[in-house]
């Protein structure tokens, strides 16, 4: 399994959603794809980030290298065609008791290859700590493919709200851990607000909302 993953700032958040609909419901018929997923960010913790975090999980990059995938029209439309592809390297919690309404805590590391290793063992020791606080449901760690990547590192994190999560944040022992490598971070918020399987499109309320007057970019999905 691979995992193709976009953050991009966004002046359109409405239609780069929709476009970003359209595309993903298009993947589904490619041979290989396994799931999107697409994140909107609605607070920014440490530093302005970015508005959209789009991962889709692919069987290899054999699999992606001959499809369409939701990114196709908006951050590549440009000539920047090259996917962003990364692999699981860590992961902690509950991955199958994911819930759309959780929050999301994404990071992306733009980092050097130099220090990649440090940051890695306190992505471990971060992961760790939070296993068994009150809200942490799960946590992932990726690692970019090609060396080029502009985010080496990207995490995410799940958790059942965010007054749990900031309490873990705030408290003196994760501090101890993340303050040598805060600097770097670019740690958003963001809700689900669609998930896309092979014969499933999951949208967030305020895109049923969208769907009810009749834009037929946020159609429901048909086999």
């Amino acid at each position: 399994m691979i995992f193709e993953i976009d953050i991009w700032r966004s002046e359109k958040s409405h239609d780069d959603i929709a476009a970003w609909c359209v595309n993903a419901r298009e993947a589904t018929q490619e041979s290989g794809f396994g799931c999107a997923t697409l994140h909107q960010v609605y607070k920014q913790i440490n530093q302005r980030g970015y508005d959209f975090v789009s991962i889709v999980d692919w069987d290899d990059a054999s699999s992606r290298a001959s499809a369409i995938s939701p990114c196709e029209t908006l951050i590549r439309k440009e000539g920047n065609s090259a996917p962003n592809l990364y692999s699981l390297i860590n992961s902690g919690g509950d991955l199958s008791a994911s819930d759309p309404g959780n929050l999301i805590v994404t990071n992306p590391y733009r980092i050097d290859r130099a220090s990649s290793a440090q940051h890695a063992e306190m992505w471990e020791q971060s992961k760790q700590h939070m296993e068994g606080k009150e809200g942490f449901i799960n946590a992932r760690f990726f690692e970019a493919i090609e060396s080029a990547s502009e985010y080496i590192f990207v995490s995410r994190a799940e958790w059942r709200s965010e007054d749990l999560f900031m309490r873990q944040f705030a408290g003196r022992n994760f501090r101890e851990i993340v303050a040598p490598f805060e600097s770097m971070f670019s740690i958003c918020f963001s809700r689900v607000v669609v998930r896309v399987e092979q014969n499933v499109m999951q949208y967030a309320p305020s895109i049923q909302n969208a769907e009810k007057n009749n834009d037929q970019r946020y159609r429901p999905y048909r086999d």
